[in-house]
């Protein structure tokens, strides 16, 4: 069984948090040229569905 890293991507607005928990093997992780690019990645793939937004007309 390989060992296992647990990234939490998380949305904070105001008092509220929210996350997603993203388990990847650690050996692949390791194997990456540029990990600040991929953990870029993660937070891109992962913050829309942590932060409901949106768009209005205010009469």
């Amino acid at each position: 069984m390989s060992e296992k890293i647990t990234f939490v991507v998380y949305a904070r607005i105001g008092p509220s948090r929210n996350e997603e928990k993203i388990e990847i093997d650690k050996a692949e992780y390791e194997a990456l040229e540029d990990k600040d690019v991929y953990l870029q990645e993660l937070i891109n793939s992962y913050l829309p569905d942590l932060v409901d937004s949106g768009i209005y007309i205010e009469e």
